[in-house]
């Protein structure tokens, strides 16, 4: 994450706990992917822990921007429509958030290629964050297409902590932005790991029937 390694191994332990208690509270197999989450942000923080020790440039920095900005670009605009979509309830529901994933599975194989094509780097900045330099052609409609595959997926769900959870996310990306532009996709992908802790929040309240957990 942005400001220091430490800070990014504590994230990862705390996320790889919570993810581990989501997952164990798991009612059905359609509930893995999304109980998963704060896990899948622990290997993300651990591996940006892991950038800030390692010496720029280097080979190994570069293969840990890589593995970094597979999670970041890659996954996420496809994971996260996919598995709001498997544990959502309501098939009126499911209808209107499958074209997300279409949308995210065209952005993750478009950031795919690119990556593929154009090397990538990470810089450490003299004032704590990391910075992922990678040329992303279109770079403004990708992120939008990104933003709404991912946030516009959760705010269709029928499940309160994950509509709260994609509104939350929202605010974090204009506070990143607006906090640290040249290094929005390390700061966001931290606010968003922290924010992935109301994943156990939804996972608690359907395993305890919590008549509230479906708003």
């Amino acid at each position: 994450m942005c400001f220091s390694a430490n800070a990014s191994f504590t994230a990862s332990g705390v996320l790889a706990v919570i993810g581990t208690a989501s997952i164990a509270k798991t009612k059905t197999k359609r509930g893995l992917m999304y109980a998963a989450v704060p896990l899948l942000f622990a290997v993300q923080q651990l591996i940006e822990g892991f950038e800030w020790l390692t010496p720029k440039p280097s080979a190994l920095s570069m293969s840990l921007a890589y593995g970094f900005l597979f999670f970041a670009v890659i996954l996420w605009p496809v994971y996260v429509p996919i598995a709001v979509y498997l544990i959502e309830p309501e098939q009126k529901k499911k209808r209107i958030i499958a074209p997300f994933t279409i949308l995210g599975a065209v952005v993750s194989l478009f950031a795919a290629v690119n990556f593929i094509v154009n090397p990538v780097s990470a810089i450490a900045t003299l004032c704590c964050h990391i910075n992922y330099v990678f040329n992303l052609p279109l770079k403004y409609e990708v992120g939008a297409a990104y933003v709404i595959a991912t946030c516009g997926s959760m705010l269709c769900s029928s499940r309160y902590w994950i509509r709260t959870f994609g509104v939350v996310a929202l605010i974090a990306l204009g506070i990143a932005y607006f906090y640290a532009a040249f290094a929005y996709v390390s700061v966001w992908c931290y606010f968003a790991a922290i924010l992935s802790t109301m994943v156990l929040i939804q996972m608690n309240s359907q395993r305890h029937k919590n008549p509230l957990w479906w708003i």
